[in-house]
């Protein structure tokens, strides 16, 4: 076995023992029980702080990336630099100025724009920012792309578990808007929906609907640049526009 190398593992993930017996490499796992244990971790709207133990020793790292998913995903990255004995300091330094890409769980004021565009990722995001934002409402506006799996449909409107969920387009491609919408408001278990076709009036109607904290979360484009339809590239993004909309109530 090359020491050289290694794998650093998820062991909070239903699969984290079966990719450990798979590897004949050494083996760093991290979680509530590993090698980088995560001894707590607490999330806000703005940032979050992680506590870790590593080698005998405390480490607090503070990053401006939330939700329960960028936790896990914060630290399979900086283990890589913890196993390597980088400087710990910095490292913690450095943490702090981290940010989400443009269009992973964007923020604008009480906006949050992501690419999600599955029933997993749906699910990710919903359970990450219920568990910061237990006491507010969540209103949620999403759609699915035309001429790709139909299927997955149904299981995104089962993964909508929102307080407000508005069933809007995505890319629709040479589909029918009205279909794509109704396969997933169909199979969304919530009493107060409705389909708004309109990707920019269903975001408007969803940060009008918002009060005091609550939260507007728009899924499925991130920072792409057009709605795909009818073998036309219609010019849209979710973040200029939602930036745009609070430009002019300033």
């Amino acid at each position: 076995m090359n020491p050289n190398t290694f794998s650093i593992i998820n062991n909070d993930t239903e699969y984290g023992e079966f990719m450990k017996s798979g590897c004949s490499n050494n083996v760093f796992d991290f979680g509530i029980n590993g090698k980088i244990k995560i001894i707590d971790y607490c999330c806000t709207l703005d940032k979050t702080i992680i506590n870790l133990n590593y080698d005998n020793q405390n480490i607090t790292f503070e990053t401006q990336l939330i939700g329960k998913h960028n936790v896990y995903n914060f630290i399979g990255a900086i283990s890589y630099f913890l196993i390597h004995n980088y400087d710990i300091s910095k490292l913690v330094e450095i943490s702090k100025n981290l940010v989400s890409p443009k269009g992973r769980l964007h923020k604008i004021k009480n906006v949050f724009v992501d690419y999600a565009h599955t029933p997993d990722g749906i699910k990710t995001i919903l359970q990450s920012l219920r568990e910061i934002n237990q006491n507010n409402k969540i209103i949620l506006v999403f759609g699915a792309g035309g001429n790709r799996d139909s299927e997955k449909r149904k299981f995104m409107g089962l993964e909508a578990k929102a307080d407000y969920v508005i069933v809007t387009n995505d890319n629709p491609r040479y589909e029918e808007e009205e279909n794509i919408a109704n396969m997933i408001y169909q199979h969304v278990n919530c009493e107060n929906k409705e389909i708004i076709l309109d990707r920019k009036i269903a975001i408007i109607k969803a940060i009008t609907m918002a009060k005091n904290d609550d939260i507007v979360l728009v899924l499925g484009k991130g920072n792409e640049q057009f709605i795909s339809y009818k073998g036309i590239k219609i010019p849209h993004n979710d973040i200029e526009f939602i930036e745009k909309l609070f430009s002019f109530k300033n």
